[in-house]
């Protein structure tokens, strides 16, 4: 592998958009909306303005509980800020210790559909030299399952719609024809 291959794979790191066009929005004044604001900001990590980096800022300064599902956005913003840092020695770094810190959160909760969609959305979009996608396939089954099984798992319709979203413009190809089906049943049945 060349040293060329491994700068451009690190330099454009996080370079995805995942699911819609949702601009940056600034935090909310009310910190009870951290929830809403961290789920909707989320699927734009890694686009123009490193909406990461506000998220980031954002959630560490608030004064709530900090639950695991809290813990897991606050690292994955910082996981993916490695894209928000100049130069390939501080990309690496700053995923290191952001990889570190999420990993850590999501040892905490193996068994959270939210957090492992998190997971699942970042490792699906890491260049294959980041080395950290051992958990796509499961991460997805879990929470297609979770889903299925519940689809007011995550207590918000529109992100629950916004997740099966995820799912089929970006994991189409692996999801089995099963899969497709009752997914597309939850959303039918949601979007009433």
């Amino acid at each position: 592998m060349s040293l060329m291959f491994v700068i451009l794979s690190f330099t454009g790191l996080f370079a995805f958009t995942q699911t819609d066009q949702t601009q940056i929005q600034q935090p909310p004044q009310n910190e009870e909306q951290w929830l809403s604001y961290a789920r909707n900001m989320f699927f734009i990590f890694g686009t123009e303005g490193c909406p990461q980096q506000t998220v980031y800022n954002y959630l560490d300064t608030l004064k709530v509980e900090h639950t695991v599902l809290y813990g897991a956005y606050l690292t994955s913003a910082k996981l993916t800020m490695a894209n928000c840092v100049d130069g390939l020695v501080a990309k690496l770094k700053a995923f290191e210790q952001g990889k570190k810190s999420f990993d850590s959160v999501v040892s905490l909760a193996p068994n959270n559909p939210e957090i492992r969609f998190l997971q699942l959305g970042i490792q699906f979009h890491l260049p294959s030299i980041a080395d950290y996608s051992g958990n796509i396939s499961s991460d997805a089954d879990m929470v297609i399952s979770a889903i299925v099984k519940n689809p007011d798992i995550f207590d918000d319709k529109t992100y629950t719609l916004r997740v099966i979203g995820w799912f089929f413009k970006h994991y189409s190809e692996q999801l089995t024809s099963q899969q497709q089906q009752e997914l597309n049943a939850v959303k039918e049945q949601l979007s009433k």
